[in-house]
């Protein structure tokens, strides 16, 4: 991300105490600038028609119209803002529909304390970008700032992100498109994976699920595998890979990072994970959309 890109945040919350303290973390983000609050549905959308943020952060439960039917309003008149439902309702209809909006994410009121700042600057590549399709941004760089979030949302030594070329070999085959820490002998390795390998991409890929390995050392089903060799060669102990999902379903590449030590990863960051494989596997859907990226 350039040194002079911002976020702009709008927050959007009829209980003032709450909104007022909503504000006072994202003031707190460096790279975030607050633009604007709303105190009812109807005010979101004029003023996310008029200040066109990058970010808005909602409440479902609001006068006027409800925040749901707000994001539906929001994203025909604001269609590059970004929707991270920030509610105290989480009943799992509201969820379900909330995220059928289009929305990045859906956080409850009760973990925004501790999971709106670190998910803010985990994420804070992406929504500084000002249009979806990422214009004037080349690929590599676009990948290599994704892996870099995941470095920091998990706190890893190690991060990778893949994308699935379905059409080779048997199940398919992912191709690595950017890495951290990777030496090059791990570089060239894992350049192409089969669904047949014993990594966690293989595993994931033919699952279609998040593997995780928290201990590669002792691993079975790693056990004795080139796979298990390079890990520990390279100096990763732990891996987790979690498969980027297309909106249509289907399996688009993979987001892994990798621990120097024995790791297992907390709900809670894979709760807030899970919001930036979203994000990322909608930045391959573009791509690939646009028709920018081929095989090698």
């Amino acid at each position: 991300m350039s040194k002079q890109s911002t976020v702009e945040v709008l927050i959007v919350d009829d209980y003032k105490p709450w909104q007022d303290f909503i504000c006072s973390l994202v003031k707190e983000v460096q790279g975030f600038r607050l633009v604007g609050t709303a105190s009812d549905g109807l005010e979101a959308v004029q003023k996310a028609n008029d200040l066109q943020p990058d970010l808005i952060l909602l409440d479902v439960g609001l006068p006027g119209i409800n925040g749901i039917a707000a994001a539906a309003q929001i994203r025909q008149c604001s269609p590059k803002s970004r929707i991270l439902f920030v509610s105290e309702n989480c009943d799992v209809d509201v969820v379900a529909a909330a995220m059928e909006t289009g929305a990045v994410g859906y956080m409850p009121k009760t973990n925004a304390a501790n999971e709106l700042v670190p998910l803010l600057n985990a994420l804070r590549w992406r929504l500084a970008q000002n249009a979806p399709r990422l214009v004037g941004k080349s690929q590599t760089m676009v990948y290599d700032e994704i892996v870099d979030a995941a470095v920091t949302l998990m706190q890893s030594d190690f991060a990778s992100m893949q994308m699935l070329y379905p059409e080779r070999g048997t199940g398919g085959e992912l191709r690595l498109l950017a890495f951290h820490g990777f030496n090059p002998q791990a570089a060239s390795f894992w350049e192409w994976v089969r669904a047949d390998s014993k990594s966690t991409c293989g595993y994931a890929l033919r699952d279609a699920q998040r593997i995780v390995a928290h201990d590669i050392e002792i691993c079975d089903f790693m056990a004795d595998s080139d796979d298990q060799r390079v890990y520990l060669e390279t100096g990763i102990r732990a891996c987790q890979t979690t498969p980027l999902i297309a909106r249509a379903g289907n399996v688009l590449g993979m987001l892994s990072t990798h621990w120097r030590m024995p790791y297992q990863p907390s709900a809670l960051e894979f709760r807030l994970f899970d919001i930036l494989a979203k994000e990322a596997a909608d930045v391959i859907e573009h791509c690939e959309a646009d028709g920018r990226l081929q095989a090698s």
